[in-house]
């Protein structure tokens, strides 16, 4: 099966996104980073075809991903670069890498819907992935414990996360159709 254009560009300007993130916080500037989140989140909602779908993922998304990078700050697992005044909570950065990838969650990562295991699996290995080339490459994160137990649990986590989002997100659409048809 082809990609569509939309779903290429979906996760190419996930990748830019990611990319000015990690960048300008590497700068010590979370403010671009941010704000190039909501720009591509809104295009995504204003022009992927599935606002409503979109929005609710985000919620979704954004809940249980900042929960997780919360859970490793406040425990001293992980310690971010540009940290809140309040210790232990997830840096406005990391917030910002959750809506972006949220956004992708309908579009070019929508392969993963329904597949749990494959889900699981990606989140298993790509999680721990992208905090090793964040800490590598830009240096915005280091490790408050011992960095294997940190990518194990980082890799758990998002092996159950992501296929948590698409389970709970499927499961709220579900509530919102009448009878209980599929979304």
């Amino acid at each position: 099966m082809k990609p569509s254009w939309s779903n290429v560009a979906n996760a190419v300007g996930y990748q830019a996104v990611w990319f000015a993130t990690l960048i300008s916080a590497s700068k010590g500037n979370m403010w671009l980073g941010f704000a190039s989140s909501l720009i591509f989140a809104s295009l995504m909602i204003r022009f992927g075809g599935k606002a409503k779908q979109d929005r609710r993922i985000l919620m979704i998304g954004l809940i249980l991903g900042v929960s997780i990078d919360t859970m490793f700050a406040a425990n001293g697992w992980i310690h971010y670069a540009l940290p809140w005044p309040v210790i232990g909570f997830a840096p406005l950065w990391i917030i910002a890498l959750w809506v972006s990838f949220t956004a992708t969650l309908n579009h070019s990562m929508a392969f993963l819907r329904g597949n749990y295991a494959i889900a699981a699996l990606f989140g298993f290995i790509g999680g721990p992935l992208a905090y090793f080339f964040a800490d590598r490459a830009f240096n915005v994160i280091e490790y408050g414990s011992n960095f294997i137990w940190v990518m194990v649990g980082l890799g758990i986590c998002w092996g159950i996360v992501i296929p948590g989002i698409f389970y709970i997100d499927t499961r709220l659409s579900l509530q919102t159709k009448p009878n209980g048809a599929t979304a």
